[in-house]
This record gives C-alpha cells, sequence and structure tokens, in this order.
C-alpha cells in the first residue's frame, strides 16, 4: 500500500471515530437530561437508574454522586444506601456549582445536609449533628432556610432523649394473605378487627384490596378497582362497623377524597366528597368518627399553618359535608401534618407532623379534645413506634394501645408488611408466664409436699397471688404482669426465703425463666410425742391397746414389740396427719414397747415405754371350762336339733379350747368366736369344708384375729370350699342387717389401716355395681397387690370389725338366710363364744380398778 493510500485510511478513522465520540456524548447527555428531569418531579425511583449508568461512564464525578445519594434518601428501603454516595460527594465541593449543567462534575455545598439526614436515619446522631453544624456553620442564610436546619438539629437531640426511654411495643405480621413480596401499605380495620382494607403498590397504579378474618385467619383478599370503578387509590379510614371506606386519589397531580359503602357483599363505585371537603389544593386523607358525623382530613388550602393542615367537618341535616375548619395552631405547625385518625371516644386525635417535638421526619403524635376545637399539646408517641425516618401511618383500633401500621419487617415478605401493633406500658401492662423449680434440701422419704410461694408487690407489699409448686418434681408457674415483685417461698421444716425479681417490661419472649431456688431445712428433729402418756404404760397381755399420739407429719413409724430384748413383732406405719393412733394386741410376754419414728428429712427419734401386764393364763384356763361345760349342757337342750355334733366334732371344739389356752387372751376371744361361727352356721354341701378349716386353722396356734381369719379362708378354698359362701360367712359376722356395700365401707373404714383406709374412700358402690358386704370383700381381696394394701389388711380389719359387732347367732343366720329355727345348738354355742369375751372383759375391768386403788 502506498503512502498517500495510508494517509486516506488513517483520515477516515479518525473522521469515524470523531463522529462515533459525538454520537456516544450526545447520547450521555440526553441520558443526563431525562434524568434531570425525573429528579425535577420527585420521581426519584426513575431518576436512579439513569443517574447510577452515568456514573458508571464517568466514575470520578461527584455530581452523580449526590444526585443518587438524594434518589435514595428518598426510596422508602433503600435509605440508607445514600451514605457512601453522599460521603464521597462531601469531599468535593464546589463553590460555584451549578445545577442541571452537564458539565458539572463537583457537589453543591447542601451535599452537607442530605448528608446529615442520612446520618440521622441510619440512628448516627452524633455524625449527624456535627454535619449538621458544619452546613450551618457555612450555609448563605439567603439560599437557606434556617429554621428548617435549626429543627433537624433538634430533631436529633429530641432523637437521642426518646430514645433512650424506648417504650415497648410487639408487632405481629399479618402473614402470607396480607402481605406480599411489594410494599402493602395504609391498612386500616373495623373496630371489632373483622374487616381490613389495604393497598398494594403494584406496577404503575395502586390497588385496594379488602379481606375478612375467619377463625382460621384472614382470608386472601379480593382487588376492589372493578367494584369502585377507579384506577387507583389508596386507603386512609374505614368505619368501626367496616361498611364505609375513605379513598385518597390522585387526580392528575390534584389529590382528592372518595368514599365507597359495602352492601350486599359489594363495595360500592367510589363517590367524590362535595366541595367543602374536596378543593382545587391537595387533600390527601380523612377519616370519619364512630358516629359518622365528623369528617377529620388534610389539606393545604389557603388558610393553612403551613403545607397540609389538619381540618375537621361536621355533617348537617341533609347528610351532606358542612365548612371545614381548620383545627388551630396546637395540631398544625409550619410543617406538615399527615393521616389523623380518631379514637371510638371521639376524644384522641392520632396524627403524624414534621413538626412538634420531633425525632426526624414524620413522627406520630396523640392528642386529647378538651373543649368545643379545643386540643391539647400534642405528644409523641415515642420510640420504636416512631424513628429517625418517616413515620406516618397509625391506624389504631380502639386506644393508643392497639393499632395497625404499614412498615418494613425484617422477617417479612419483601416491601413495606401489614403489622398488628400493640403498645405496653404501666397504664397497659404486658403479662407473662412465669416458670421456675423450687427444691428442698435433705429431703429422703419417698413422700413430697408442695411448696407455698406467695408473690408480693414490691412497692406496698401486698400479696398478689398465692400459688403451690408440684410436690413431685417442685415446677410451678403462673401469670402475672410487668413490675418488681418479692417471692415468697414457705414450706414445713424449711427457712422461708424471700427473692426479688423484676419482670421487665422489654422482657424478650412472654415467657419468663426463673432461677431454681432451693429451701434450707430448720427441721433436724423427728417429732414423736404421746398423748397422757408417761414412760410406762399399763396393759394387761393381749389387751387391744389404743395409743394416742403427735407425730410429724410425713414420717414413717416402725412399732416394735419387745420381750426381754427379744423382737416379738414389727409394724410399721406411713404417718400423713399429725394425729396418729396406734391401735394394737400386746403380745404375750411383752415388756416394752418401741416407737421409731424417721422423717423425711432422714431425722430419727425413738420412744421406749414399759408395758406392765398381769397373768391370765388361770382366767383363760376357767373360761375354757366354761365354755365346755356350756357346749355339754347345750347339747341337751333340744333333742330335735337336726344337725347336734358327733363325738368327733366335739373332740375337735376340746382342741381348739386347748389350743386358744396357749394364745393372747384378746385375740382367743376374737378366733374363738369366729371359729365356732364359721363351725355352727355353715350348712350344705360346704359344712364340713369350713368346720374342717376352722379345726386345721386352730391347730396352727396363730396369735392375731386377722392371721387367723386369713388362715381359716385361705385353708378353706385350698379344700374346695366355694369363695361366695365364705365372703357371706365374713360379711354375716361383720355387717349391719340393713347395710348395704356403702354402709360396710364406712363400718371398715373405721378399722382399717392407713393405706387400706385411703383405697376404701375411692370406691364408688355405684360405679362398680357393688351392692352387698360381700361384694366388698369380695372386691378387696381381688384387687389386693395392685394397690397400696394387701391382704393381711383386709382381714386385720375384718376381724377387729367382727370382734366389736357383738352379733347374735339369729342375727347371722338371719343375714345367711338360713331359714329360722335352724340349728339351735349352734345359737348356743355362739352365745357360749360371746360368755368367753364377757367374762374376760369383766375381769380386766376388775384388774384395772385394783391397780387403781393401790
Amino acid at each position: 500500500m502506498n503512502r498517500q493510500a495510508i494517509k486516506l485510511l488513517l483520515l477516515a478513522l479518525i473522521l469515524n471515530s470523531t463522529i462515533i465520540t459525538a454520537q456516544s456524548r450526545r447520547d450521555i447527555r440526553n441520558m443526563f437530561h431525562e434524568a434531570e428531569s425525573w429528579f425535577l418531579f420527585e420521581e426519584y425511583e426513575e431518576a436512579l437508574p439513569l443517574y447510577l449508568e452515568l456514573l458508571q461512564i464517568n466514575p470520578d464525578n461527584h455530581n452523580y454522586k449526590y444526585r443518587i445519594g438524594i434518589c435514595y434518601l428518598n426510596i422508602p428501603g433503600e435509605k440508607e444506601k445514600s451514605l457512601p454516595y453522599l460521603q464521597d460527594a462531601s469531599r468535593h465541593i464546589n463553590d460555584s456549582y451549578r445545577e442541571d449543567r452537564f458539565r458539572e462534575t463537583e457537589a453543591p455545598y447542601d451535599v452537607f445536609f442530605y448528608l446529615g439526614i442520612a446520618y440521622r436515619i441510619s440512628n448516627q446522631l452524633d455524625k449527624a449533628l456535627e454535619t449538621y453544624r458544619l452546613f450551618y456553620e457555612g450555609m448563605d442564610p439567603e439560599l437557606y432556610d434556617t429554621t428548617t436546619v435549626k429543627q433537624h438539629i433538634e430533631a436529633c437531640h429530641i432523637a437521642k432523649t426518646l430514645m433512650d426511654s424506648p417504650i415497648y411495643l410487639e408487632l405481629e405480621n399479618q402473614g402470607e394473605h396480607i402481605n406480599s413480596p411489594r410494599f402493602d401499605v395504609n391498612p386500616v380495620v373495623s373496630a371489632r378487627e373483622n374487616t381490613i382494607v389495604f393497598t398494594r403498590e403494584l406496577p404503575f397504579y395502586e390497588g385496594i384490596f379488602y379481606s375478612r378474618k375467619n377463625p382460621d385467619g384472614w382470608t386472601a383478599p379480593r382487588q376492589l378497582q372493578e367494584e369502585l370503578l377507579i384506577d387507583d387509590g389508596y386507603t386512609t379510614s374505614l368505619s368501626p362497623d367496616g361498611n364505609e371506606m375513605y379513598i385518597y386519589r390522585n387526580d392528575g397531580y390534584d389529590g382528592n377524597i372518595y368514599v365507597s359503602r359495602f352492601s350486599n357483599g359489594r363495595w360500592s363505585p367510589a363517590a367524590k366528597l362535595n366541595d367543602n371537603i374536596n378543593t382545587k389544593y391537595w387533600e390527601s386523607h380523612a377519616c370519619i368518627s364512630a358516629d359518622g358525623k365528623t369528617l377529620y382530613f388534610t389539606s393545604n388550602r389557603k388558610g393553612s399553618y403551613g403545607g397540609l393542615d389538619i381540618y375537621v367537618s361536621e355533617k348537617d341535616s341533609l347528610g351532606n359535608w358542612g365548612q371545614a375548619v381548620n383545627l388551630g395552631p396546637t395540631i398544625n405547625t409550619p410543617f406538615n401534618e399527615e393521616s389523623p385518625f380518631i379514637d371510638s371516644s371521639g376524644n384522641i386525635l392520632y396524627f403524624s407532623s414534621r413538626g412538634h417535638y420531633n425525632m426526624g421526619g414524620y413522627d406520630i403524635f396523640s392528642s386529647s379534645k378538651s373543649g368545643e376545637n379545643e386540643w391539647s399539646e400534642p405528644v409523641n408517641m415515642g420510640y420504636p413506634l416512631n424513628t429517625t425516618d418517616d413515620d406516618v401511618f397509625f391506624s389504631p383500633v380502639d386506644n393508643k394501645y392497639l393499632a395497625y401500621i404499614s412498615r418494613f419487617d425484617e422477617d417479612g415478605f419483601g416491601g413495606k408488611d401489614i403489622l398488628r401493633l400493640q403498645i405496653y406500658s404501666d397504664e397497659n401492662p404486658r403479662s407473662f408466664r412465669v416458670r421456675g423449680i423450687v427444691r428442698q434440701e435433705g429431703l429422703m422419704s419417698p413422700y413430697r409436699d408442695s411448696v407455698k410461694i406467695s408473690i408480693v408487690d414490691r412497692q406496698n407489699r401486698d400479696t398478689l397471688k398465692v400459688i403451690y409448686s408440684d410436690a413431685l418434681n417442685g415446677e410451678y408457674e403462673f401469670g402475672m404482669q410487668h413490675g418488681k415483685y418479692t417471692l415468697v417461698y414457705e414450706a414445713d421444716g424449711y427457712r422461708k426465703m424471700e427473692k426479688e425479681f423484676e419482670f421487665a417490661l422489654d422482657h424478650r419472649g412472654n415467657i419468663i425463666e426463673l432461677p431454681t431456688q432451693v429451701l434450707n431445712r430448720s427441721d433436724f428433729t423427728a417429732r414423736i410425742d404421746l398423748i397422757s402418756a408417761d414412760d410406762s404404760l399399763m396393759f394387761m397381755q393381749g389387751d387391744t391397746a389404743t395409743i394416742e399420739m403427735m407425730l410429724e407429719p410425713m414420717s414413717v413409724l416402725v412399732v416394735e414389740q419387745m420381750m426381754n430384748d427379744s423382737l416379738l413383732t414389727t409394724e410399721e406405719f406411713s404417718v400423713i396427719d399429725p394425729a396418729f393412733t396406734y391401735r394394737s394386741a400386746i403380745h404375750k410376754g411383752a415388756d416394752n414397747i418401741r416407737f421409731t419414728l424417721k422423717d423425711r428429712f432422714g431425722n430419727t427419734n425413738v420412744k421406749n415405754y414399759m408395758v406392765h401386764a398381769g397373768d391370765v393364763s388361770e382366767t383363760v384356763q376357767d373360761i375354757s371350762e366354761t365354755l365346755i361345760a356350756g357346749t355339754e349342757a347345750g347339747a341337751d337342750i333340744d333333742e330335735d336339733v337336726p344337725d347336734e355334733p358327733g363325738e368327733q366334732e366335739l373332740i375337735a371344739r376340746q382342741k381348739t379350747l386347748d389350743s386358744l389356752d396357749a394364745l393372747d387372751p384378746g385375740e382367743a376371744e376374737s378366733i374363738d368366736r369366729m371359729g365356732q361361727v364359721m363351725n355352727e352356721v355353715s350348712a350344705g354341701d360346704e359344712a364340713k369344708l369350713i368346720k374342717d378349716a376352722v379345726s386345721k386353722t386352730n391347730e396352727l396356734q396363730i396369735r392375731h384375729a386377722g392371721e387367723w381369719l386369713q388362715s381359716m379362708y385361705s385353708v378353706a378354698i385350698e379344700d374346695g370350699a366355694e369363695k361366695e359362701m365364705l365372703t357371706r360367712l365374713i360379711a354375716a359376722m361383720s355387717a349391719g342387717a340393713d347395710d348395704d356395700a356403702q354402709d360396710f365401707i364406712n363400718r371398715l373404714m373405721d378399722f382399717a389401716d392407713p393405706a387400706l383406709k385411703n383405697f376404701l374412700a375411692t370406691i364408688d358402690p355405684d360405679a362398680l355395681k357393688i351392692n352387698k358386704p360381700e361384694d366388698v370383700i369380695d372386691y378387696l381381696l381381688s384387687y389386693s397387690g395392685q394397690h397400696a394394701y394387701n391382704n393381711n389388711e383386709v382381714f386385720e380389719a375384718l376381724s377387729r370389725l367382727i370382734n366389736t359387732s357383738n352379733k347374735t347367732a339369729e342375727e347371722i343366720i338371719s343375714y345367711l338366710d338360713l331359714g329360722a329355727g335352724k340349728n339351735l345348738l349352734a345359737l348356743w354355742i355362739l352365745l357360749g363364744g360371746m360368755m368367753i369375751v364377757l367374762i374376760f372383759l369383766l375381769y380386766r375391768r376388775k384388774k384395772k380398778e385394783e391397780s387403781s386403788q393401790q
């Protein structure tokens, strides 16, 4: 290629590059002016992507960074992103800054003002104050409003004060049916919280939605544009009954208020309010009073104190809204007031304002009505309901403690979510479930006892509540409002303990877990006192001793009868009540009774009592001989008695009497009486089996009546006797003539040991279909071992009851329904047995009288 050709080619490339560069520069300039146009009309979301693209082309353009920072400051949820752009731009100030100039690459001085706002919104209040002051000191008063700057500085100080004393609130996200990834705002609900309408910011328009609450929560919301016959709009309020909705619309840059009413399941087309409400100026919000007669709304019409003010209008007799009246300078300020709501009483106004005692942006305030159109000084409702950013829409349900708002939720669904808000304070206390465990030191017994816990107001010492811990695990739980309390723990055998707690208003969660408490013992002695007893006891051997005591509850008592330091018997009792009665036979040869009490802490106390007993063996022999003579005489009473005993039976009786002579007299009389009755009233095929069982049992030399009765019962069953007949015989001897099951249970409880007595108290004869005394006996024997008692305790109680019943043979025979006149010999022998009891009792009384005379 020759030199001329090369020159021509280079010239062509240069010309083409120049044309391309010129074209690109023109495109960039056009993009800049388009961004500036959106910015001028405050369409920051449209301007932002253009400025970001311009910054990519020219990363060193600090004018772009300044504009990007302002765009972010005006986009909800994006405001903190403004900080790095404004910080960088603030380092490149042009004192001769020219706005809307494509060639401008530096930032204006007012970047410090916007940087102060960015610091304030991100709660960097000290940096915000420093930046605001820097701006204030160097600003031109002819270009900037010093009042506005001072207000921003004051807002930082107010924010610090309010954040040092926060209120406590709980926020409840209303869930996926109400909230979406987009912005869901302006929630208003009916007084009963069963109707909600709200606005969802959709692409290119704002949709109004409606939902009802059922037991499962809010239903899927229904969009209302087709019913309202409007393209878009924002909800502003709802009547208490949920049937009247007020809507704000932007009609070609003219804000107006509309109303729609709910009827027959649909909302009516939105109707514009009259000229007393809507003007050529801007109306942005309206709410209706509970009685439907008063409308509060915002407008920047002539006569306002500055920006948007709150006005009120009353309905006339024709139902039309009357002339609007400004609420005055107490409510309205030189700054904007927004979103008024009136409570159900018509006396408390809630609204948002950029003025008053404000911590930055819009804050929510409340004011009380004190007269005709007279309002109290508005009160900031506190942090964190109010923040250093804009807080505009507070829709109360019934009072200032419960409302619906729209806010960014970290655990939400994307944009702003609708939240149910509850504010707690001393006027609206927060409630907690309080849980804890209290343990008792050194508890060794299987018995457990509850700890009494008193909740006492720390300030006035009033006892507010008394509860008891679980006896098994020491756990306790109660409901209580926030505050400062003293918990008093008390239990028998322990030192009283007091602990102070504060259930803080801002406690995280609704459950408070208290630390485990341990009560220290104060009981180091097992208490055992015998009532009216000296160091010795006067009983006849064979007596049934009855000794009254006062014992420490929830202890174990062991009673040992001794003879020359040799153990004769041991009995163990679980002590529930302090008053305890020991009832048992004094065994032959016993010269000492040892009572050993072990309490639930392991403390042990032992008391020994000497037993002074007389010798009654000769008397028993005399009684036995008398009984034999009586039985022989009885054989001649009536020769026609069909069941007269033969020689073998008389020999068996003599063996019985001989065996009884070796037993303790007190038990002997019971055994003899039961044996004779069993022998003589048994009839039919069962007679021989029962009689044999009596004889076999007598030969065992059993010392206790209960053991004798149990042995006889078991032997008879083993030999083939019918269980039903045996239980009927025992019932016949022990039950009253007219006793039903419940009567018999009541009798038996008087002679039962604690375990059996407790079980008897739980029996419901009607539920178990138990009708007769023998049914009770059968039931007790069938279920022993499955409960705390055993068979021994059943037969012991039955023998005691039999020994006190004093029933005649005729009564026993009548109970068994064996027929009138049956077995008169049985009657005589039974009466002979009763004579033994009578003679023995007379003898013992005589011995006691002699002892007392000495």
